[in-house]
């Protein structure tokens, strides 16, 4: 089981990784590309946080 949430952890974070990438390219065709840079890391960041707890709470419970 523990093979399996690491495994599901790194998915995880290599999901949030490509995400962050596309979202920090989409942003920097925008005005101000550096402060909306940091703003869309942020919310990348915060948004894999919480992918992260709510998959961490699947697993605890009992439903992998």
């Amino acid at each position: 089981m523990r093979a399996a949430c690491a495994s599901a952890s790194a998915a995880a974070v290599l999901s949030g990784i490509r995400l962050v990438g596309k979202l920090l390219l989409h942003s920097s065709r925008r005005p101000h590309p550096r402060r909306q840079q940091w703003r869309v890391l942020r919310r990348a960041c915060e948004l894999l946080v919480r992918q992260e707890r709510e998959q961490l709470a699947y697993v605890t419970q009992g439903n992998a």
